[in-house]
Formats: structure tokens, C-alpha cells, sequence
């Protein structure tokens, strides 16, 4: 799957390009002007995520896509380049860069993580995970009763834990981790 932000396009324009492509099999339009595409086989960045890579931005302009990908430290550089080109002989590396990034360990990830949450959210989602209501395919807990035992509404309990689960994302995904405005 693919999430993208639209510009200047209408989602029916999206639909009507992607029609014509044979690896997209549905465009379904989300909120805020982004839409999500589904590849009804391998794509390029599928190729980039087995070979360990991180696809952190793309770019599609008239039939050229541009693709940014974060490699592990780790890997051979060469030997992506030759796969990524074996399945799609047309692309050109346009740049390849070395990064130092700053690792956090689980530990700072946590903190950071607990600095950002609120008391509330902090509590919804603790106790939601301890009390089973992640459980699958059974759920040991369902969303009254954690809220009964956190003397809330489950409306109230379904708030804090969404924006909680929102933070916990962001963390995980975003590149600078935990934000206080969210």
C-alpha cells in the first residue's frame, strides 16, 4: 500500500492515471487531500523492503518516479542497486549518501515516548494492554470494562487511548520522534 498526498489533482484523475497502470489494483481516496494505493503485485519499494531498505519519500511526476530509501549501515549498497535494477531496468541511482545517524535505545525511546503522553493516556493505554484488550484473537477485556476499572466513560477511554496510540506511531514512524502538539 501506498499513501499519498494529491496535489493540483482530482482523486478521479488519480483513478482514471492508475487505470492505465496493471500493478495498481485500487485507489481509495482517505481524508486531507491524501489517497491510498494498492499494487496488485511487487513495486519497487517492496524490492527496496526485502532487501532490508526504508522507503522514506517518493515523487511522481509525467511517468519518472523519484524514490528515497534509507539503507541499513550494514548493507551492500552495490548488490541493492543490481536487484532494484534486475527488476526494473530503467532506474538510475541519482545519489547515494552516508548518514550518521544518533541511535536511541529503547530505554530513551520509552522516556521519550512517556515524556510525551499524558497522565490519562499514559493510563488508558497501560491499562489496556495489562488488562488483555489487545489480545488476539480473543480479547480478555473489552473497552467497558477498562474503562470501568479506570472509573471513566468508554467514550472518554476511547479518546485517550487513540491519541495515545497516535503518539506511540509517531514515535515509531516519524523522524523526530514523540511531538508535544499532538
Amino acid at each position: 500500500m501506498f499513501y499519498l498526498a494529491v496535489d493540483g489533482a482530482s482523486v478521479e484523475a488519480i483513478r482514471d492515471a492508475a487505470s492505465s497502470v496493471s500493478s495498481i489494483s485500487t485507489v481509495e481516496e482517505l481524508s486531507d487531500g491524501r489517497v491510498e494505493l494498492r499494487a496488485a503485485r511487487g513495486t519497487i519499494t517492496s524490492v527496496l523492503t526485502d532487501l532490508g531498505a526504508r522507503t522514506t519519500a517518493g515523487v511522481a511526476d509525467r511517468g519518472t518516479a523519484r524514490i528515497t530509501a534509507e539503507l541499513p549501515s550494514d548493507a551492500a549498497v552495490r548488490e541493492v542497486v543490481d536487484a532494484v535494477r534486475s527488476a526494473y531496468p530503467d532506474t538510475e541511482l541519482a545519489a547515494c549518501r552516508e548518514v550518521e545517524r544518533s541511535l536511541r535505545t529503547p530505554s530513551e525511546f520509552r522516556r521519550g515516548l512517556a515524556a510525551d503522553l499524558t497522565g490519562k493516556q499514559r493510563a488508558a493505554l497501560e491499562t489496556a494492554y495489562f488488562s488483555g484488550y489487545f489480545e488476539w484473537p480473543v480479547r480478555t477485556a473489552d473497552a467497558g470494562g477498562v474503562a470501568d476499572t479506570l472509573d471513566i466513560a468508554p467514550q472518554t477511554f476511547h479518546q485517550h487511548l487513540r491519541v495515545a496510540e497516535r503518539k506511540l506511531l509517531a514515535a515509531l514512524f516519524d523522524e523526530a520522534g514523540p511531538r508535544a502538539d499532538r
